[in-house]
């Protein structure tokens, strides 16, 4: 992960070159500790729907 900003990151993932992973749907969501935020003491990001050869 590389912090870009106060507030920006951008992260990297390598996928390898393989048939078998086209059509593939991921789903993310980002995270952070925050202390004193709520009582789970973390903070997350809207979610991201990733799709591997898709048009």
């Amino acid at each position: 992960m590389t912090f870009v900003g106060p507030s920006t990151a951008t992260y990297g993932l390598a996928i390898p070159n393989s048939e078998g992973l086209a059509g593939l749907t991921m789903f993310v969501q980002g995270w952070a500790a925050a202390p004193g935020a709520n009582a789970a003491n973390a903070i997350v990001s809207n979610g991201v729907q990733w799709g591997i050869g898709h048009d």
